[in-house]
């Protein structure tokens, strides 16, 4: 977790180029078959719609969203044209998943990545400290994506500068100001192994909107 977006970790090899992991191809180095990604807090579905369209064979991906089908229409008016793309490249997408459960929803399932891009707690009007919904949001989520991983899996979050609270980060903030992403890791006894910087151009290329705002 980390930057506006986090990448995953991956090797250096010596003697080797490695090209880094990106959002649109998350580390994916297929040997045995395609591998299961799973995609939380989908909004419009339009980064599930991208992935697709660029991992044809190597993946398979089980898109959700928070809300169920008929608010996430109104919520997000471009959602339908990008379900429609994502169930035509063969995914399965899910309504209704709280991110912070999935082994309640998916008890028998494990998936090679779990991502959530750009997480977001409801706002509570009359709460003074926002910020620690957002922390208890990624350690909830982090918990919950422990335990439907593959061995050897990974789990990508992408936040704006400044939120993950990394050393890495490349706007610097106070621990407080920040998500802590690396204790929510901590406390769900997983490891952040790397934080980057990804460059959204080729995503919006292929019609994600951040956050489903366009």
């Amino acid at each position: 977790a980390a930057p506006p977006p986090s990448e995953a970790y991956l090797p250096i090899l010596p003697s080797m180029l490695v090209r880094l992991p990106t959002l649109l191809d998350l580390g994916v180095q297929p040997l045995s078959g395609p591998s299961r990604v799973l995609l939380c807090g989908e909004a419009d579905f339009s980064y599930a719609a991208a992935l697709c369209a660029t991992q044809r064979g190597a993946i398979e991906v089980t898109a959700t969203a928070f809300e169920e089908e008929m608010e996430l229409h109104e919520r997000y008016p471009r959602a339908a044209e990008a379900l429609a793309r994502v169930r035509a490249a063969g995914a399965r997408c899910d309504n209704g998943v709280d991110a912070r459960e999935l082994s309640r929803r998916y008890p028998s399932e494990e998936w090679d990545r779990v991502v959530f891009n750009l997480p977001q707690a409801p706002p509570e009007p009359r709460r003074r400290n926002q910020i620690q919904r957002q922390r208890a949001l990624l350690r909830d989520f982090c918990a919950a994506a422990a335990s439907v991983l593959s061995r050897d899996g990974q789990i990508w979050v992408t936040l704006l500068a400044g939120q993950g609270g990394t050393r890495l980060d490349p706007n610097q903030r106070a621990i407080g100001d920040s998500w802590q992403v690396q204790l929510a890791a901590a406390q769900a006894g997983l490891l952040l192994v790397s934080a980057l910087e990804s460059d959204l151009g080729p995503l919006a290329e292929l019609g994600y909107v951040p956050g489903g705002r366009g």
